[in-house]
Formats: structure tokens, sequence, C-alpha cells
């Protein structure tokens, strides 16, 4: 369950907005960027809303609520037309569309020519209840990097995880004092039955931690430490162990602690969904929205998140919003979606196809459009020097004392600013004739 194309009509900053995600080299990782305003994360609740159904279902999501909000109108064109639409194509021909209803006020779909399979899902998802009998065949989930995870006290095995696995799956910043309980529980019985089977001797007991084996993989792929989750018994609580020691989640960095929320929260789900011919956790199509996930992130960190799920999720289709070079010029093959907002309204670029080979430079100046290389004030010194060069070049009239004390002030700066500005003085000796000289 793919989506291939994405239409949006008076939704957001869009006036008219079609995106095309069919992936002719096999890559299924699309990167939106732009600046701030530019309708990045309109993009992504707009494609998960298409799971949704219909928004008025959802009063307490947050998904749903901003969703909602971005629809320009509840209000038709003649009979037939509505003014504010989504309008979906599955890589399996069937079209779903989402409209402005004038009547509910809501953001919901149009019931002809919906796949049932769509509308199942959005049934599963509002049952509020765990659902053991559904065999999935794919699953949706959006994650920010504006979440945290806390520690919390558990009970193991006693109070055993039974949520609905899609419950709140797409809400992209969770409330995370109730989805971090049921991680922390969730990490802590697996663990506890592991040791069972295993004192039994079940051959089969690593079945149990298969899936916190690849959360602790992950988190030792991007942090580049040896990192584990500890059960601590009195009182019951899960560390994390880094390099040795262990951590109790509350005083983990920022970051870390984003990185285990979504990361740990998405393995779990898939660990309590059964799947139709018991497909592996890794092998299963799966739809990521990542908003931002590289908040908090050290750079070192960010180059490495969408290089890890585009090696373990090989049947996932991922769409990230970013502000980040160092996420763009991750991977090879991705598909960079850039929006320019133009006299206030979103304008989408030609697609391009990203390349590890790009330097940070480049991706800053290609896709991010930062041309600069110093700070505000170092480049407004760097202006004037070249101004003033260039006269000189020109044998017009300069204040050269003005001129060397620029140059004099860049050159101790730094290094970097010294072998500018000596390699710009022996061009002025070389054109002019004469000598210039700090």
């Amino acid at each position: 369950m793919k989506i291939s194309t994405l239409k949006l009509k008076n939704i957001g900053v869009f006036d008219e907005a079609i995106f095309e995600f069919d992936t002719p080299n096999g890559t299924n990782i699309h990167i939106l960027t732009g600046p701030n305003g530019s309708g990045k994360t309109t993009i992504l609740l707009a494609l998960a809303g298409v799971f949704m159904q219909n928004t008025r279902h959802y009063p307490e999501h947050e998904s749903a609520i901003f969703l909602n909000k971005r629809v320009r109108f509840f209000e038709k064109i003649g009979k037939n037309e509505l003014k504010s639409y989504a309008e979906y194509k599955f890589k399996t021909g069937i079209i779903s569309k989402l409209i402005g209803c004038p009547s509910c006020k809501n953001f919901h779909v149009i019931k002809s020519g919906i796949e049932d399979k769509v509308q199942e899902y959005a049934k599963i998802m509002l049952s509020g209840k765990q659902i053991p009998s559904f065999l999935f065949e794919f699953a949706a989930f959006a994650y920010s990097g504006y979440r945290y995870i806390q520690s919390e006290k558990i009970d193991v095995l006693s109070n055993e995880v039974k949520i609905n696995p899609l419950e709140n799956s797409l809400d992209f910043v969770k409330n995370y004092v109730d989805n971090s309980a049921s991680i922390l529980q969730w990490i802590a019985n697996n663990a506890a039955k592991y040791y069972i089977a295993k004192g039994r001797g079940d051959s089969n007991a690593i079945r149990f931690k298969d899936a916190i084996n690849t959360v602790e993989f992950i988190l030792q792929e991007i942090t580049g430490k040896k990192t584990f989750f500890d059960i601590s018994i009195e009182p019951t609580t899960v560390l994390l162990n880094i390099d040795g020691t262990s951590f109790d989640f509350d005083v983990l960095p920022d970051g870390l602690r984003s990185l285990i929320s979504w990361v740990a929260d998405l393995l779990m789900r898939l660990d309590i969904m059964n799947w139709k011919d018991n497909t592996p956790i890794l092998e299963r199509s799966i739809i990521l929205f990542l908003d931002e996930i590289e908040a908090h992130l050290h750079p070192k960190w960010q180059r490495k998140v969408l290089p890890v799920v585009q090696k373990l999720f090989k049947n996932a289709q991922v769409f990230v919003s970013t502000h980040s070079p160092f996420v763009v010029n991750s991977i090879n093959g991705a598909y960079i979606h850039k929006i320019d907002i133009v006299n206030g309204k979103a304008i989408l670029q030609p697609v391009e196809i990203s390349k590890t080979s790009n330097s940070i430079d480049a991706v800053l100046g290609e896709v991010f459009g930062v041309d600069e290389d110093f700070g505000l004030d170092t480049e407004a010194q760097l202006k004037e020097f070249y101004s003033m060069r260039n006269e000189i070049a020109k044998r017009n009239q300069v204040d050269e004392v003005k001129f060397f004390e620029v140059a004099n002030k860049l050159a101790v700066s730094s290094e970097e600013l010294n072998n500018i500005v000596q390699f710009e003085l022996r061009q002025l000796n070389h054109i002019t004739g004469k000598k210039f000289q700090l």
C-alpha cells in the first residue's frame, strides 16, 4: 500500500499542488524541504489523513485537529466540486479523495471509489481496543522529533501492553507520559518472557527480544555507542545502558530521548501487530511520516537516521520533512521535494535526487538557498572587502587605508579568512602591477 500521487487544492498554503511519489529508481524515501511556513507539515498531515478517512472521528487527535485547521474552505463550487480537497492515488491504481465538507465542517473521504482496505484500516484505528484476530497487510505511523520518553515505574508481566497498535499512530507528537509507559512496559515484559523461556530451554526464546534488539541496534548505529536496555529490579525500572553506565531516561539528552521515543514506539507497535503470512517485522509494508526527526540531534546523528531506516525497513515508504542538510545528503537516491514561498504562495520546484557525493555546502546552496559560508557580521565585511577589491581591479579610486583596515580585520579573524584575503591581494598585485601586502 504505497501512495503514488497527492493533489492538494486550497489546503494550507497550497492553492493547488500535485506531488508525484512514483519511484522508478526503487527508492521509497521522499524528503520535503523549504522555509518555515512553506507547508511541509501540511503535506505530511494530508498524507496521513487518508488513513483517518474522517477527521470528526478524532476530536482529540492533534493530527486531525491540525489538518482540519488547514482546510481553507468548507464550501462547494457549483453542484459537485468542492473548494478544498486532497486527492490521493495509490500504486494499486485506486484513487481516494478527502474533502472539506460544507455540511459537517470536517475533512472526510468521499464514499465512492475508496479502497476497502483503507476504510477497514480507519475503522481499526477507531476501535479503541486490541484486535488480535485482524491480520495486517500494511500500516502507517507518524512521528515528530519534538517528543520524548520519560522514566516510569513498571509492573513486569502483571500489566501486559494491550493497546490497539493503531491507537494515536498518526499523531506526530503523542502524549509522552502515556506513550512512554507503554514502551517501557513492553520492553520489561518482553525481557521477562525471554528469560523465562530461556530458563525453560525454549530454543526460540530470542523471539521475545527480536524487536527490542532492533531498537538497540538502531540506537547504536546512530549514536556510535554500545547501547542496551537494562532492567533495575527494586523498584522495577527500565534504564538505558550507554557504554557500561545505566541511566534513568529522565536524565538522558533530549536528542536521545526523542530518538528512543519514536524508534521504540514504532518497533513496539509492529511487534504487537498480527501480520499476514507472519511477515517478519523488518520486511513489512509500512508508511512512515517523519516530521523534523533531526530536532535535538547532533549533526553526527542527523546524518545517520535515514541510512538506518533505509537499511532496515526495506519495504517502507518514507516521507520526511527536514531543515537539515545533513539529513538531505545522508542517502543516495531519495526524492527531494523543494517548496519555495513566492508572494505568500507555495511553489513546487522540480524534484531532485539526493546524492551523498554532494557536499554540505552544495546542499545548503542548492536545496536550502543558503549561499553564505560565514556569520552575518563576517559576510558584511567580506562584501565590503570584495566591493573595494573590484574597484581597485578596475583601477578606480579607492580609500586604500580603509581597504587594508577591512582586509586586516578579516585576515586576523581565522586562518580560512586569512587565506582568502592573501589570495585576493596576490590577484590584485598581478592585475595592477602594484604591491598589495598586509
